[in-house]
């Protein structure tokens, strides 16, 4: 992995020294990025196991589905604050951007974090696409008269919708796909029309959350071990 300050950082948790300053910062980091990790796979399970019993408090399934997706983009989001930079950090202080970098460059060696082992948990597309989703139906509202929304493909409407929503991809910035056990996006506002469409695969991104986990857990036997010997 290479340290976004320059040079090489060391990945192997046996090799980190803590130290009194960073103890806090690494104790909140564990409990907070695990609560992340959970409560993403507890969105996960609740698309994959729909719980009849949530639904009488909602309109009807699609927005049952629309609440778990919009939980589970936001958790992934609130984990890719942690490790990756955003561009706004061109807009601070040096000082400032420098320390932010600085957690995040720490963040990577205590987790093990690379953008190889987690390519989707390091994107932040599906996160924006919810955060700016106004941003976006404003884009489709002018230039085609409709309003982006979300879908839901199932066995029951996936050849008669499905072939609608890709060939007006543009009206559908989010949409899952529970035939492909997959999140569909489409990004009106990316200017590179190769890559205005992606895709999750489910499974892939519970792989990717169960792999944090275990090396949260891991960078918290080394802590606790380390406070032990104090």
């Amino acid at each position: 992995m290479v340290n976004r300050m320059g040079g090489k950082m060391n990945t192997g948790i046996a090799n980190i020294t803590f130290t009194d300053e960073e103890a806090p910062y690494i104790a909140e980091g564990i409990y907070q990025i695990r609560f992340y990790c959970k409560a993403a796979l507890f969105s996960i399970s609740h698309i994959e196991n729909i719980m009849e019993n949530e639904l009488e408090m909602l309109d009807n399934k699609v927005q049952y589905y629309h609440y778990y997706v919009d939980s589970l983009l936001n958790y992934l989001g609130f984990i890719n604050e942690r490790f990756i930079p955003k561009k706004s950090y061109g807009k601070l202080e040096p000082n400032e951007a420098a320390q932010k970098i600085k957690m995040i460059n720490q963040n990577c060696i205590y987790y093990k974090f690379q953008e190889t082992d987690f390519p989707i948990l390091a994107n932040k597309m599906p996160r924006n696409i919810v955060e700016h989703i106004d941003e976006r139906n404003i884009v489709t509202i002018h230039n085609y008269g409709g309003v982006g929304g979300f879908n839901v493909l199932d066995s029951s409407n996936y050849a008669e919708l499905g072939k609608h929503i890709f060939y007006h991809q543009r009206f559908y910035p989010y949409t899952l796909s529970l035939s492909d056990d997959c999140i569909v996006f489409f990004d009106i506002q990316c200017k590179n029309d190769a890559q205005k469409q992606s895709y999750i695969k489910i499974d892939d991104l519970k792989k990717e959350l169960i792999l944090l986990v275990q090396n949260i857990d891991e960078l918290n036997n080394s802590f606790i071990e380390w406070r032990h010997k104090k």
